[in-house]
């Protein structure tokens, strides 16, 4: 399954606040959203859960960009719009058995 967050305030509650952080695989964090945007989420999920991957997604394409992407400790970067064959490709590259979703 899957949870969505409306800014990243709440995405580090619905870690936080789950009863194995580790159920969380994978999280795509837009960079721009309100209360408490992407950069800063991402640094706070990093600093408290090391072992969660997390996507960076955004409209920026600059060398800059991808720097402090990497600075802050995304562990990998993708523009939007996320089309399917990007996702199904980050789903097998950072959960290990990926299969896919059930038929």
């Amino acid at each position: 399954g899957s949870h969505r967050a409306e800014n990243g305030e709440v995405a580090i509650e619905l870690i936080r606040s789950a009863p194995d952080p580790s159920i969380y695989n994978l999280v795509l964090m837009d960079l721009r959203m309100p209360v408490l945007d992407g950069w800063a989420a991402t640094k706070i999920i990093k600093e408290n859960f090391r072992n969660i991957p997390v996507i960076a997604l955004t409209g920026e394409t600059s060398d800059e960009h991808k720097r402090r992407c990497d600075e802050i400790g995304f562990d990998d970067y993708t523009t939007k719009p996320l089309k399917r064959p990007q996702l199904k490709e980050l789903l097998h590259k950072y959960i290990p058995g990926y299969q896919g979703p059930p038929s």
